[in-house]
């Protein structure tokens, strides 16, 4: 599947000091000793959440599509095309009360 998102970033985007020992094993440790700031490692701390989740999902394996020859899907496909018609029908009444200034 890849480098998962959650691998370590290039050498060169992380201070020597972060990765030089390996203490660091989520970028929330990595930054706060450097970062004071609470809503900065509040933010990071759910964007590694967002991003768990991601792989997660990603992870999963996909559905497959309903066959098209179905019996709900004919269904649908006639519920669709009476939608369309009268759909069709009602935009051509208002353009003709449009058209005749609604004089019938």
């Amino acid at each position: 599947m890849g480098v998962p998102l959650s691998a370590w970033p290039p050498p060169s985007t992380v201070p020597r000091a972060a990765y030089a020992d390996a203490a660091c094993r989520t970028l929330l440790e990595c930054y706060s000793g450097s970062m004071g700031d609470q809503r900065a490692l509040d933010a990071i701390s759910r964007l590694e959440q967002a991003l768990a989740r991601i792989e997660s999902a990603a992870a999963r394996p996909k559905a497959p599509p309903p066959p098209d020859n179905s019996e709900d899907h004919e269904r649908l496909r006639e519920a669709h095309a009476a939608l369309r018609r009268s759909v069709a029908g009602a935009i051509g009444q208002i353009d003709h009360l449009i058209e005749t200034g609604g004089r019938g």
